[in-house]
């Protein structure tokens, strides 16, 4: 579906699919609660780098005319989609679940520079279990 709405010629499908997206998100966010920025990242760092293969393909039209390249069909799908999924999904996600929730999409990719620590708190409260990645030798780098 996704790579259908940035290959659509018609800005509604685009639009449509994107909601699409937005709302499935949003379940996933409510079924998998800790994991499910892992997908949203990813399909928003898909959007952008087919936005950069298209401009390293199409360069000659990016370099003779910006405003031809930047109203090319592919360029305006892609936007539109990552506009439209990064704002109905945050919306979704903030109505039903809680802004905290929505703001996981940025702070959480940063949690694996927590995995060397060995007494990890969770607001302020340390946990009971150790993290194994550090107190099992073997697992040592």
């Amino acid at each position: 579906m996704f790579i259908e709405a940035l290959d659509s010629k018609s800005l509604r499908k685009t639009a449509a699919l994107a909601a699409i997206n937005s709302i499935l998100i949003a379940l996933y966010c409510f079924a998998w609660g800790g994991g499910w920025w892992y997908i949203f990242d990813f399909v928003l760092a898909s959007a952008a780098m087919y936005i950069g293969y298209f401009a390293v393909v199409h360069r000659k039209e990016l370099f003779s005319s910006l405003r031809e390249f930047l109203d090319s069909w592919a360029i305006k799908n892609s936007m539109l989609f990552i506009a439209l999924f990064f704002i109905l999904s945050g919306i979704i996600i903030s109505a039903t679940l809680g802004l905290g929730r929505f703001q996981q999409f940025y702070s959480s990719p940063m949690g694996f520079a927590r995995l060397k620590e060995v007494g990890i708190t969770t607001g302020g409260i340390a946990t009971v279990w150790p993290n194994v990645f550090t107190t099992v030798a073997e697992q040592n780098p």
